[in-house]
Formats: C-alpha cells, sequence, structure tokens
C-alpha cells in the first residue's frame, strides 16, 4: 500500500502537467497574436524598454526608450554580453 502513494502522486502531477499543456496548446491555436504580444511584453521589460508615445506637430510619434542599463540575453544562450560590447 506505501508502494502505490507515490506512483499515485507521479501519475496526479503528470496528469496535471499534461492538462496545462493542452489548455496552453489550445489558447495558443485560438489566440497566437496574444501570446506572441505577451512573450514581446515580457521581453521588452526584461531588457529595460518602456513603450512611451508624444504629440510632435499634431501627431503621435510612438519610441521604445531604454530606462536602465541591460545586459544582453538571449533565450538560447546563458552567456550574458554588456550592451557596450556588442555596439
Amino acid at each position: 500500500m506505501i508502494a502505490s502513494r507515490p506512483k499515485q502522486w507521479i501519475k496526479r502531477t503528470l496528469g496535471l502537467l499534461l492538462a496545462l499543456a493542452l489548455l496552453a496548446g489550445i489558447g495558443f491555436y485560438l489566440r497566437p497574436v496574444s501570446y506572441l504580444d505577451a512573450w514581446t511584453y515580457l521581453h521588452e521589460d526584461l531588457s529595460g524598454i518602456e513603450s512611451r508615445s508624444v504629440q510632435v506637430a499634431g501627431n503621435r510619434v510612438h519610441f521604445l526608450p531604454r530606462v536602465r542599463p541591460t545586459v544582453r540575453w538571449s533565450f538560447w544562450s546563458t552567456a550574458s554580453v554588456p550592451t557596450g560590447a556588442l555596439a
């Protein structure tokens, strides 16, 4: 009886993870742009970029200033390089 409890816990955990992955997949299928927008906003926030706009001669101008020093990062690499080293 004791040996079956860890198996039940593992099955429940895997079932929950599978259900969450399925829900995320359905959400991405139904609203892919929302997921891509969220990824973009997260990337901007982590990179120290803010979205701002100003009025210039009656026209709205949108720009993305850096508000703090940042470190370049990539999803695929763990190495970080200071921004000035690549510019």
